[in-house]
């Protein structure tokens, strides 16, 4: 299990799904909310949303999420961190394109570095 104090701040981002229930809007359908945290901090430092009916992110959402992350911590971080199972192949593509390693690790072992996001976009949205 991976907890915040594993991390140096702004050496590690996670990429994560803040709820696994849709946002609906009236107007544009649904969407998943993804978000992106520093894993030191547990700050969210950027997050994009994703049409229910796309299959995969895009890499224009890929790109516009790392570079939120960019501009909110100055520098990017050596290392991405992804869910097992989760994004397909665009995410890591483009941050191995922009020199980051990235490791895939069962959601699980998330839990206690993102837990308190989704917990409070949960309270906050009741998702």
């Amino acid at each position: 299990m991976l907890e915040h104090h594993q991390f140096m701040e702004g050496e590690t981002w996670i990429v994560f799904l803040l709820s696994d229930t849709p946002i609906k809007t009236q107007r544009d359908g649904e969407y998943y909310l993804i978000g992106m945290m520093d894993a030191a901090t547990g700050l969210i430092i950027g997050n994009v949303l994703q049409s229910v009916n796309d299959s995969e992110l895009s890499s224009a959402l890929v790109r516009e999420i790392l570079d939120k992350g960019l501009m909110q911590t100055g520098s990017a971080a050596g290392t991405l961190i992804l869910p097992t199972d989760q994004f397909g192949t665009v995410f890591s593509s483009e941050a191995e394109r922009r020199g980051m390693t990235v490791v895939t690790v069962p959601f699980e072992q998330l839990l206690r570095v993102i837990g308190h996001a989704r917990e409070s976009f949960k309270e906050y949205f009741g998702h």
